[in-house]
């Protein structure tokens, strides 16, 4: 099991800006595949803070649809990693661990998309 400290950029519960949960999660490669996180949540624009915050992927700070299907990133940095996958073709070997088929055929939007999300 490849577990780690992460953070999350999500959707602030109280002000809806962007929040951090703090959290321990399952990592596989690019890919995160939690039904659901729980952490420490806290928000610098309101105050909000919580210590054990349940989230799921709609939670997320920085998501948005591509084709049937939606984007998702754990943060910034993630975000970062997943431009430079995209951008360069790449494609993994193992179907267990790869994007969806729409993500491929959807790749030029996909970098446009992060893109202007940095």
């Amino acid at each position: 099991m490849n577990v780690h400290e992460i953070d999350v950029d999500i959707i602030c519960p109280a002000c809806s800006r962007k929040a951090l949960l703090s959290a321990t999660c399952e990592i596989t490669g690019y890919m995160f595949r939690p039904k659901k996180i729980i952490g420490k949540a806290s928000c610098i624009h309101c105050g909000y803070s919580h210590p054990k915050l349940t989230v799921v992927n709609a939670d997320f700070y920085y998501q948005f649809p591509v084709g049937d299907r939606m984007f998702y990133a754990r943060n910034r940095e993630n975000l970062q990693e997943l431009l430079k996958f995209f951008k360069e073709e790449k494609k993994w070997d193992d179907p267990a661990f790869d994007f969806p088929k729409t993500f491929y055929v959807h790749r030029d939007e996909i970098v446009k998309k992060i893109e202007s999300l940095l």
